[in-house]
């Protein structure tokens, strides 16, 4: 089975115009949630999150109320049934969204200035040596993040998994107690590192973007 990619990215606040066209397929519980987040991009991160979900499900031919049956796990991660499963993530101004069979974690980052000495507490000491030799350890860094936390939202247990437990230097797998999770490195979008985790290798990967239809076209730039 493929994996199903759905995005969306943004460039000015529409959140409000978005709850007002989709006002009928989101519930009440997602439209309080809303007002929960301080600032604009998290509103809209979140609103276009659930869209995504809402998309990916019909087209796994799930009724459109679907996200009122929406669930979450002890560790808070949504889910619907055992038919599909699904992860979200989102940066910058992109969202996605990535649809399974079996358990999937989906992370992306987007590249920025850190100081790497921040985290040598989760890289393992084989990880920390790719990135002292690496030609780009600031993309290199994204790169391993961004398998390490695909890894940890595809178990779905949350920060109850470390970080520095997940091993990313090896490409391809990665080893998780008595797990195997096959992890692909996505290079949709420039300046951004995105990974997607998965317990069986999936035989392609589909991908998409979704531009939402807005009733009035208010909203303030993206900054």
């Amino acid at each position: 089975m493929s994996v199903l990619v759905l995005y969306t990215d943004y460039s000015y606040c529409m959140y409000e115009s978005l709850l007002e066209t989709y006002t009928n397929f989101l519930t009440q519980k997602i439209k309080d949630q809303v007002s929960t987040y301080r600032r604009w991009q998290d509103r809209q991160a979140f609103v276009l999150g659930k869209l995504l979900i809402w998309e990916g499900l019909k087209y796994h031919r799930y009724e459109e109320d679907c996200l009122s049956k929406l669930q979450l796990n002890h560790y808070g991660k949504a889910y619907i049934d055992s038919s599909v499963f699904f992860n979200l993530s989102h940066s910058g101004q992109y969202v996605i969204c990535a649809f399974y069979k079996e358990e999937i974690g989906i992370d992306i980052e987007k590249i920025e200035q850190v100081d790497l000495d921040d985290f040598k507490t989760i890289f393992s000491e084989q990880e920390m040596n790719q990135l002292r030799v690496s030609l780009d350890p600031l993309t290199d860094f994204f790169r391993l993040w961004t398998v390490k936390e695909s890894v940890i939202k595809a178990e779905g247990k949350g920060l109850s998994l470390p970080l520095q437990l997940i091993n990313a230097s090896k490409f391809g797998t990665v080893r998780v107690e008595k797990k195997t999770w096959y992890v692909k490195e996505i290079n949709l979008f420039q300046n951004y590192c995105c990974a997607i985790a998965t317990l069986s290798e999936p035989s392609s990967f589909f991908f998409e973007k979704v531009n939402f239809e807005i009733i009035n076209e208010r909203g303030r730039p993206f900054t």
